[in-house]
C-alpha cells in the first residue's frame, strides 16, 4: 500500500495548510487538496502553525480508513529528506497498533543513521517506545548511546511516567448499544465478537432503554456461553437492565420466561443468594417447572460484578480539565465532541497529551477539523506533550498547520 502525501518543501519552508487525506477502505490511498510536508520535530516543538494571508482550510476525516496494513507493508514517498519517510512510516504503524513492526523499523533505523536532525528524531522515537514498554535495560543502553553519538544530554527513564503504555492486566471495555431486542443484530454482534476476543470484558449496560424475551434469551445464550468458557464478565450499569426486567417479571403471569432466566442469572453473577432463591420460587409456581440451582461457582468477585464507571479525568478519550483540555489513553475513533465548545471560550487553546499512549489516524484528523476554527480566530493553540510517536503521527496528518506541537520533555 503506498501513502503519497508528501511532496518536496518549498523554498520559503513553510507549513501549507491542513490537507485533506481519504483513503478508501483496502484500496490504494490517494491525497487531496494540498499536500503537507512534514516539519521535524525539535526540542521546543514539531513545525510552526501556518501564518500567511490565505487561512486554514479544513480537513475532512470523516470516511478515514487505514485499513488493513498487511505485514506493515507502508511506502510513504518523500523526495526530501530519505529518512523524513521512515519517520513518518513508523508513526503510522505505531498509530495503527504495529508496534512490533514499527520497533523492527527503528531499531533498523538507529543502527545505519547517527547524524543529522532527522536521525536524532528517529532515535528519540525508539526511546519513547522503549519507555512505554517498560523496557528500561534497553532504553538505558540505548539512552547512553544517544549521549555519545548526538554529544546532547539524553533522555531519562521516569518510574512515574506521564505516557503510561498499555498496561498488561488492562481489560478491555464494551458498551451494548440499542435496545436489548431480539432484532438488534448489530449490538449483538458486536458484543458476541468482544466476548469471542477477549480474555476478560467490562460491560456497560446502562444505555439500554427496552427489551423485549427475545433480546433477554440472546443476552443470557451469551452470557451462558461465557460462563461455560469460565470467562471473567464484568458488567456494570446493572440497575438499569433490572429496572426493565422488573416490569416484565411478574408472579402469575405466564410470559417473557427468558426474562425471568435472565434476572435469575443477574442474581446469581451478583452473589444475591436469597433474592434468586425467592424469584426461583416464583418461576417455578408461574410456569410450573423446576427453576435453575444455586452454583456459587457462578458469582462475580465483588470488584468486578460492582466495579464503578471510570470519571471523565480517568477514562481514555478527550475531557475538559479546568483550562486544559486533556486526552488520555489510546484515543480511537474519537471525534473530541466536547473541544470546540471549549476551544471557543479559551486563548490560549491548550490540549494536553501528556497522558497519550497513542492516537489513530482518523482520531488525529479530527483533532485537525476541530482546533481549525480557533486558529482561524487568531488563537493559539498548543498541543502539549506528547510522545515522539504521537508528535510524528500528529505532524504527519496536519496538526502543525492549526498548532503548535510541543512534545514531552524528559
Amino acid at each position: 500500500m503506498i501513502f503519497s502525501l508528501f511532496k518536496k518543501k518549498s523554498q520559503d519552508d513553510r507549513v501549507p495548510a491542513a490537507k485533506v487525506v481519504r483513503v478508501p477502505a483496502a484500496q490504494e490511498v490517494t491525497p487531496s487538496g494540498a499536500p503537507v510536508s512534514a516539519p521535524a520535530v525539535g526540542e521546543e516543538g514539531v513545525g510552526a502553525p501556518v501564518t500567511d494571508s490565505h487561512g486554514f482550510s479544513s480537513a475532512d476525516f470523516t470516511d478515514l480508513s487505514l485499513g488493513d496494513l498487511d505485514n506493515g507493508g507502508i511506502l510513504l514517498e518523500d523526495e526530501g529528506d530519505p529518512l523524513q519517510s521512515v519517520v513518518e512510516q513508523a508513526a503510522v504503524l505505531y498509530a495503527n497498533g504495529q508496534d512490533s513492526v514499527a520497533r523492527s523499523t527503528l531499531e533498523d533505523a538507529v543502527a545505519r543513521y547517527r547524524s543529522g536532525t532527522t536521525a536524532e528524531r528517529l532515535w528519540l522515537m525508539l526511546l519513547d517506545l522503549y519507555q512505554m514498554a517498560g523496557e528500561k535495560e534497553s532504553f538505558e543502553s540505548l539512552s547512553l548511546e544517544f549521549a555519545k553519538v548526538f554529544e546532547k544530554s539524553s533522555p531519562s527513564w521516569h518510574n512515574a511516567c506521564a505516557v503510561p503504555g498499555p498496561a498488561p492486566d488492562r481489560v478491555p471495555a464494551a458498551v451494548f448499544r440499542g435496545d436489548m431486542v431480539g432484532n438488534n443484530h448489530a449490538a449483538f454482534g458486536i458484543l458476541a465478537d468482544s466476548l469471542e476476543k477477549s480474555a476478560r470484558l467490562r460491560l456497560d449496560l446502562s444505555k439500554v432503554q427496552s427489551l423485549d424475551n427475545e433480546g433477554a434469551a440472546r443476552f443470557l445464550d451469551l452470557l451462558l456461553q461465557s460462563a461455560k468458557r469460565k470467562q471473567p464478565l464484568a458488567l456494570l450499569g446493572l440497575a438499569q437492565l433490572e429496572h426493565l426486567l422488573s416490569a416484565k417479571v411478574v408472579p402469575g403471569q405466564r410470559q417473557d420466561p427468558d426474562c425471568w432466566l435472565l434476572q435469575l442469572e443477574l442474581l446469581q453473577r451478583q452473589g444475591q443468594q436469597e433474592a434468586f432463591e425467592e424469584k426461583a420460587v416464583d418461576y417455578a409456581v408461574t410456569f410450573e417447572v423446576s427453576p435453575p440451582s444455586w452454583d456459587g461457582h457462578r458469582v462475580q468477585p465483588q470488584d468486578q460484578s460492582q466495579a464503578p464507571e471510570k470519571s471523565p479525568e480517568e477514562a481514555e478519550g478527550g475531557h475538559v480539565q479546568g483550562d486544559v483540555y486533556r486526552c488520555v489513553g489510546e484515543i480511537r475513533n474519537e471525534r473530541f465532541p466536547d473541544l470546540k465548545d471549549f476551544a471557543a471560550t479559551r486563548d490560549p487553546v491548550v490540549v494536553d497529551f501528556a497522558a497519550v499512549v497513542r492516537i489513530d489516524f482518523v482520531s488525529a484528523g479530527a483533532l485537525v477539523n476541530v482546533l481549525t476554527p480557533a486558529k482561524q480566530a487568531g488563537k493559539a493553540v498548543f498541543v502539549r506533550g506528547a510522545n515522539r510517536l504521537v508528535a510524528e503521527l500528529l505532524a504527519l496528518v496536519g496538526v502543525t498547520g492549526v498548532a503548535r506541537i510541543l512534545p514531552l520533555r524528559k
